[in-house]
């Protein structure tokens, strides 16, 4: 119709007419009117040459090459993938366009950010439901990908046990309140919500930890010897560590743990580790 349209450049163009400029130096590209995906990617390509998409972009435009120009799943992985500097891989490909899936609101926080592919994958694999309750706890405590990954697994798991939504677990009155507690810090906020949900998802080991911390407590333990217990528990023997360099320290430290095998509170720390009843 002796019409052109623009495919790349709209910000230039816009902005010379903004100041006035009557004409700008364009180059014109043959387009076929039938295969408007060539014109796309001609846009797309000319804005890789000079510039870096985020990751909410990147899936837009997987979106779009999907849903409106009926690119196969094969060929976006093998083509465009890499052209957007991702890996090729199907994972990867499932993970973008569902990050286009979310929500506004969570689009436009994760468009401001760096975003490893991992925490890409982590949000996108949770029905949509329970992702709104992991970014919001994401967003509050500013977390990063493994940390996260630690209490949605926590969250999970109490989810199956108890057989409810994994929302509902991270959406308990008792996370709520600390995310809203204006006087903790972001690290504090994180620290006491992972410790709410390890006493909730392994209540007897917590227990038993608290336990074992008050007898070790008050066992009077000679200064220089550290007794300590296995992390979980499933060793019967407790370790007891020391130093000297000499003889005579030696002896005196064979002394202090004599005494120390003749305190009831050690035979408390025994049976706890033992999984027997005081």
């Amino acid at each position: 119709q002796g019409k052109y349209q623009i495919v790349a450049g709209f910000r230039r163009a816009f902005a010379c007419r903004d100041i006035g400029l009557a004409q700008i130096p364009a180059q014109i590209y043959p387009v076929d009117p039938d295969n408007p995906l060539a014109a796309f990617c001609l846009a797309l390509y000319e804005n890789l040459a000079h510039r870096t998409f985020n990751a909410v972009e990147c899936a837009e435009i997987l979106r779009k090459l999907s849903a409106q120009f009926r690119c196969p799943a094969d060929e976006l992985a093998q083509t465009f993938l890499p052209a957007l500097g991702l890996p090729r891989s199907a994972k990867t490909l499932d993970a973008y366009l569902r990050l286009a899936a979310f929500d506004d609101e969570q689009k436009r926080h994760l468009a401001g950010q760096e975003l490893p592919l991992g925490l890409i994958e982590l949000l996108a694999a949770l029905p949509p439901e329970d992702r709104g309750a992991a970014f919001r706890l994401m967003t509050a405590v500013n977390i990063n990908q493994n940390k996260l990954r630690e209490l949605l697994t926590m969250a999970e798991e109490i989810a199956l046990r108890d057989g409810c939504a994994l929302r509902d677990v991270l959406t308990d009155p008792a996370i709520l309140g600390v995310l809203a507690h204006e006087k903790f810090s972001a690290p504090q906020k994180l620290d006491t919500i992972r410790d709410a949900l390890r006493r909730r998802r392994f209540p007897r080991l917590t227990a038993l930890e608290q336990e074992y911390a008050a007898a070790l407590k008050r066992l009077k333990s000679p200064q220089g010897v550290q007794l300590a217990a296995d992390r979980y528990f499933e060793d019967d023997a407790l370790t007891a560590t020391f130093r000297f360099e000499s003889r005579d320290q030696l002896a005196a430290v064979a002394d202090e743990l004599r005494q120390l095998a003749a305190q009831p509170e050690l035979e408390t720390l025994l049976r706890l580790i033992q999984g027997q009843s005081q």
